[in-house]
């Protein structure tokens, strides 16, 4: 077991595909960390690989900022992109709040391999004892990491579910959003289940999405 003052800060990034990449970090000190930008096929090409991620490492979880050579965010970030957005927004005089409702599926093989949801409940139904212990260790988890879970459910399909994090800052809620689905997809894999946001899975129920809350 690592010792408390050595357990690594995770800082992580997500890509344009909303999948988080991280890297675990001994050193509380540092503030940049560089990495080779063209082995992530969105961040950077050979000719202009140098990529730095900086960050601030308050907590167990530091969301970074991909730096170009310059020292410059990268234009094509996901959170450089977002940061676009909100200061168009603010130069009309509108200060943009967030908040999202991730629907998802828990999952696993039945005997001849097929893929099927992990309960045949409904809206509101009380989880099966084995989804609910998953779906508390992932809100214990996110606390640990600074992330908060308001709440989760059942949802209206068999197997369904919603898991809701804090709103507020658009770039907090958008990056919490991110780890939390790779948090729920990793805790349902490790329990022997499977978790899946894709938004119709199964025929002949509600399909998933993921509401948005805007003000």
């Amino acid at each position: 077991m690592v010792e408390q003052s050595r357990r690594p800060l995770m800082v992580a990034v997500p890509d344009h595909t909303g999948t988080l990449r991280v890297v675990y970090l001994f050193g509380r000190d540092e503030r940049q960390i560089g990495l080779d930008g063209s082995s992530v096929s969105w961040l950077a090409d050979i000719h202009d690989s140098d990529v730095r991620l900086e960050f601030n490492g308050g907590g167990a979880l530091a969301f970074a900022e991909a730096l170009g050579p310059t020292g410059r965010p990268l234009e094509h970030s996901p959170r450089e992109a977002l940061r676009r957005v909100l200061r168009s927004a603010s130069e009309v005089g509108f200060r943009v709040m967030l908040g999202f409702e991730p629907e998802f599926f828990v999952i696993r093989r039945g005997r001849a391999g097929e893929v099927r949801p992990v309960d045949r409940l409904g809206y509101f139904s009380l989880p099966p004892r084995e989804v609910e212990r998953v779906l508390l260790e992932i809100a214990r988890v996110a606390e640990g990491l600074g992330l908060r879970v308001v709440k989760f459910h059942h949802e209206v399909a068999p197997g369904q579910y919603e898991i809701v994090p804090a709103g507020g800052d658009p770039m907090e809620v958008c990056d919490s959003v991110v780890a939390l689905r790779a948090l729920v997809r990793r805790e349902f894999e490790a329990a022997g289940m499977g978790a899946t946001f894709m938004p119709k899975p199964f025929s002949g129920v509600n399909g998933s999405g993921m509401h948005l809350h805007l003000s």
